[in-house]
């Protein structure tokens, strides 16, 4: 028994061999011939049922790697093939237990936590998962699957800049798998790190060029940065990849708008809808386009499923939502949504709410501001503890809740107001200066999406500086760069929007881009020109210089993406002229 014992041992080992050189077919018999002789040979059934998995055959797989595991109850490794074998039919919480067996028997092989962390993914257990990953990391560091693994399911829990690190390095473990350096780019893109993001999309895309997915990334990434045309490209071979998806639908229905195709823009929403009808981003790109076009009745439709983009995890804490119905003494609270601007455009429909009590939450930048509004409103600090009120709606609901069309519009202004007091210590001072007053801001806050378009690189103003009669008036706060102007700059002494207010009211003009300055100018009723983007938000309309919003408002807008120069021309052509 001993020498046929030894005999087979020796064969295995040739055997083991050539399964390892590739020669399958001789391993395959060798490995029968040892199982005719010994039928319980646990190494050789081992091998068959590898054979078998490499061949695509699970359930043989399965059936010989059990025997394996019964005929040597001690082999971690025969566990661990066999859950790798019941994971690839899809039974998944059996894969699981054969591979933790293999864990408990050999708790010291990186490869079997790793796998166990595999299936414990697939069974969304994804804290178990993670720790799975992380004790094969701590035996093995350089495990570039594991790392990105861990990567991946921190960027899903929503640990971003942890998975960043975790991310970079499985890239530095394995710079050439497309999948952790696609993963990477988009996570840098969730963090509004565009510039980070695009070498490693294109990276990922050198090494699988026709994945769809990283495709979306990277238009996502170009439309960040403002390469408008350039992410139409991207989303646009996406689509191609994908006509099924409806979100790179709606990513290049986006694109197009942004870059003045709307009738496109439009077709490409609508696809989104026909693959998903509850796409909220499809849904309220095509709302904007209507609106920008004048038709709201179809625009407010589609404008109301930002609230499944934006707001969607904090409506709970806020109390029943206000349907516009008579308020009969209840209580209403109005809430801040989105930038300092729309709560300033929107704030003009507060005064309008009858029939009881109405309480608004300003952000700080706007709390002494608010507070001018007409009426009996009251202006409170919108914090974590919200007022005790019977309903609630945001400032953005206001206009829809009004059924507001073009026609309507609450245009009267001014009706938010300077402190007299302050406006006097500013007409002092702004009366010292030689000439016309105009104030200028030339850029908005980096965090807005499309803040690369609307915002003037500040050597753009240069032809500004010897326009005759005018003084500048700096309403630039937290400048990255300063123009090249002789600006007056009192800014330091402007903590809030109503300290800003008291300096515009004395200003004979504002000139801004598109931010809560222009806001805050036409709110006030003083007169303010709108450097405007060409492809601008749905407010200012298509096609018009003026605005119905504010009657005080002129609009200088780019004829074409990124032609500032023009508009800057013919601010000074006019500036001069008047």
């Amino acid at each position: 028994m001993r020498a046929q014992r030894r005999r087979l041992d020796r064969t295995f080992q040739r055997a083991a061999a050539d399964h390892q050189a590739g020669r399958l077919a001789e391993a395959e018999r060798a490995y029968r011939g040892i199982l005719s002789e010994l039928p319980n040979h646990a190494d050789a059934l081992h091998g068959l049922g590898l054979l078998a998995l490499q061949g695509d055959r699970a359930d043989l797989a399965i059936a010989y790697l059990g025997l394996a595991t019964r005929a040597a109850p001690d082999d971690a490794r025969a566990h661990l093939d066999l859950g790798l074998a019941l994971r690839a039919r899809g039974h998944h919480e059996e894969a699981r237990a054969a591979i933790r067996v293999a864990t408990l028997l050999d708790p010291d092989d990186p490869l079997a936590h790793a796998a166990l962390g595999d299936s414990l993914v697939l069974l969304n257990r994804l804290a178990d998962a993670l720790t799975a990953y992380r004790e094969a990391l701590a035996l093995a560091p350089d495990l570039p699957a594991a790392r990105s693994s861990v990567g991946l399911l921190l960027r899903e829990q929503g640990h971003l800049d942890e998975a960043v690190v975790e991310l970079r390095r499985a890239v530095a473990l394995a710079p050439d798998h497309a999948g952790t350096r696609a993963a990477l780019g988009a996570t840098l893109s969730e963090l509004d790190r565009p510039d980070e993001a695009e070498p490693e999309l294109r990276a990922a895309l050198h090494l699988g060029p026709n994945d769809a997915m990283v495709l979306n990334n990277l238009g996502l990434v170009q439309h960040a940065r403002g390469e408008v045309a350039e992410a139409v490209t991207s989303l646009t071979e996406a689509r191609r990849l994908r006509p099924d998806l409806a979100s790179i639908a709606a990513n290049l229905a986006a694109a197009l708008r942004d870059g003045g195709a709307l009738d496109a823009a439009l077709a490409e929403a609508e696809a989104a809808l026909a693959a998903e009808p509850e796409n909220a981003d499809a849904r309220f790109i095509a709302g904007t386009i209507h609106l920008a076009r004048g038709d709201f009745a179809r625009g407010w439709a589609g404008f109301a499923w930002r609230d499944r983009i934006h707001r969607a995890p904090t409506r709970a804490a806020f109390p029943p939502a206000w349907d516009g119905s008579a308020l009969d003494g209840r209580t209403l609270l109005v809430q801040p949504e989105q930038g300092l601007g729309d709560m300033i455009q929107f704030c003009r429909y507060v005064p309008l709410i009858r029939g009881g009590r109405v309480i608004v939450a300003a952000p700080t930048p706007l709390l002494r501001l608010l507070r001018t509004l007409p009426g009996d409103a009251e202006a409170v600090l919108a914090d974590a503890s919200a007022p005790s009120a019977d309903v609630a709606c945001s400032v953005l609901d206001l206009p829809v809740l009004f059924g507001t069309t073009l026609q309507s519009i609450p245009a009267t202004v001014p009706y938010l107001h300077a402190n007299p007091d302050e406006i006097a210590s500013w007409r002092a001072r702004v009366n010292t200066l030689d000439g016309r007053a105009v104030g200028l801001c030339w850029a908005g806050g980096a965090r807005y999406q499309h803040d690369l378009r609307r915002s003037l690189p500040a050597e753009v103003l240069m032809p500004l500086a010897d326009v005759p009669r005018v003084r500048w008036v700096s309403l630039q706060k937290a400048a990255s760069q300063e123009p090249n102007l002789p600006l007056v700059d009192w800014t330091a002494e402007l903590d809030d929007f109503a300290d800003t207010a008291a300096l515009i009211t004395m200003l004979d003009l504002v000139i801004t881009v598109d931010t809560a300055v222009a806001h805050l100018a036409g709110a006030l009723g003083r007169p303010v020109w709108l450097l405007n983007r060409f492809g601008g938000d749905w407010r200012w309309l298509l096609d018009r210089d003026d605005s119905p919003w504010y009657p005080t408002l002129r609009q200088f807008r780019q004829p074409a993406l990124h032609d500032w120069a023009s508009v800057i021309a013919r601010v000074r052509c006019e500036l001069a002229a008047g």
